[in-house]
């Protein structure tokens, strides 16, 4: 953050498109299991207080995961599909309205500003 315009824009990637995609319920059976349910509920309270933020949200693509988790390593070739799917989908609909210079001037006007030329 130098204060000059960017030269391309940054995106995140939200792997959760739905609001209820990250609630799915951890077994507490244990203090192990206890212990792993807190750590996701903060981790995922955390996520949703930096994604809270307009400009945040405005160069984020939600990819909807079907509440598959991410930690799923052994998917079968029919949800790597779906999500692979799911992805350039998300992808797609997101970059056709994106606009970065829209994007600059209502998230950092401030860069617009100082890169314009002043008026003789």
């Amino acid at each position: 953050m130098d204060g000059k315009r960017p030269r391309w824009p940054t995106f995140g990637l939200k792997l959760s498109a739905k609001p209820d995609a990250a609630q799915i319920p951890n077994e507490t059976g244990n203090p192990v299991s206890f212990l792993r349910a807190l750590v996701d509920t903060m981790v995922s309270a955390h996520d949703r207080m930096h994604v809270a933020n307009e400009c945040v949200q405005a160069r984020t693509i939600f990819i909807d995961t079907f509440k598959i988790p991410a930690t799923k390593f052994d998917l079968g070739e029919e949800e790597q599909d779906a999500l692979l799917t799911s992805g350039v989908e998300a992808a797609t609909d997101f970059l056709s309205g994106w606009d970065f210079d829209e994007h600059l001037r209502t998230c950092r006007p401030e860069v617009v500003e100082a890169s314009t030329p002043a008026e003789p």
